[in-house]
């Protein structure tokens, strides 16, 4: 069934507002968001609202350039896609005349820039089709996009991801904090990480990925302070989903909490995210290049990822929008 431009406007609008209106599903979206980092906010809803099962999606010929196809019978999910309408003045009865209704000689005139041209950004419907929707098979999924990197230890993911911290301007220390129910702490004066030397592999990566996300945040946000504590709880959900670890209840209420106390009169929502989405896509980004530079002397471990990595780094994210 086909869908029009209002349709889908009114249908992610309705979206919104049942995110705004109620806290507790925030989290639910902001880990779907984890999934479609290089698509808008309003895009990640459209394709929420119609296969809220989605893990990753391209457009027909984006399959085709990475080598599979759509499989007959499949419908597209719908999406915003940018336009670019280029005009030219014709006269005053008709100011905004398409280039491709442009007479040869005006033509002509355009190529030899004796007629300005217009540039005006619009959108237009566009389909994507999730990744199940194609003859791509299970051995070639993205595994990045399901339980994180394969083979890997998080013993080494912490490594990578603390490397990382580290170039991007954060001190990162293991510590005695004196408690057992504290797992880390940001501490803003000093641009320092500091994790419990209690913590196992697993939990240390946990604690990392939400402690760098709150000092992206600090850092870098002029936003009042229940706004900054919001997007930090929300790059840090984004984060565990990217790393394939579990978002706890405790993940979830944080940031459902902070969401309660925005005051929502001058909050927009299509800013914050994009604000959490430009920190997800430093992190991620700066993450994969710390995965790829391995030396081929590192375990099979290490090696096998990087494999795995380059395939999906070549193969799935350079078409991502």
């Amino acid at each position: 069934m086909s869908i029009t431009f209002e349709e889908l406007r009114d249908q992610v609008e309705g979206l919104v507002q049942t995110y705004q209106t109620n806290p507790d599903l925030i989290a639910e979206l902001l880990q779907f968001k984890a999934q479609f980092y290089r698509y808008s906010l309003r895009n990640t809803m459209a394709i929420k609202s119609q296969n809220p099962y989605a893990t990753f999606v391209d457009s027909f010929l984006g399959w085709r350039k990475k080598g599979y196809s759509v499989l007959r019978g499949e419908k597209g999910i719908y999406i915003w896609t940018p336009v670019i309408q280029k005009s030219f003045f014709r006269s005053k009865e008709e100011p905004h005349v398409s280039i491709s209704k442009a007479t040869l000689e005006e033509k002509q005139k355009i190529a030899r820039e004796e007629i300005p041209v217009k540039e005006k950004l619009t959108f237009r419907l566009g389909s994507v089709f999730d990744i199940s929707q194609t003859t791509c098979p299970p051995e070639d999924y993205p595994q990045i996009y399901s339980m994180g990197y394969p083979d890997v230890e998080h013993k080494n993911l912490y490594e990578l991801l603390r490397q990382f911290a580290q170039k991007s301007g954060f001190e990162v220390n293991v510590n005695n904090v004196h408690s057992i129910g504290l797992g880390g702490f940001y501490q803003p004066a000093t641009d320092a990480i500091v994790l419990s030397d209690k913590l196992n592999d697993t939990r240390q990566l946990s604690v990392l990925c939400h402690e760098l996300a709150h000092g992206l945040m600090h850092k870098t946000s002029t936003q009042p302070k229940e706004v900054v504590e919001f997007e930090a709880e929300g790059l840090a959900i984004m984060l565990l989903t990217r790393m394939g670890l579990p978002v706890s209840d405790q993940n979830k209420r944080y940031a459902s909490n902070y969401y309660r106390k925005i005051d929502r009169e001058h909050y927009d929502m299509d800013k914050s995210f994009a604000r959490m989405q430009r920190a997800y896509n430093f992190v991620v980004e700066g993450f994969e290049r710390e995965l790829v530079a391995l030396s081929p002397e590192e375990t099979i471990s290490h090696k096998r990822a990087m494999e795995s990595q380059r395939r999906i780094t070549e193969n799935f994210i350079k078409d991502l929008r």
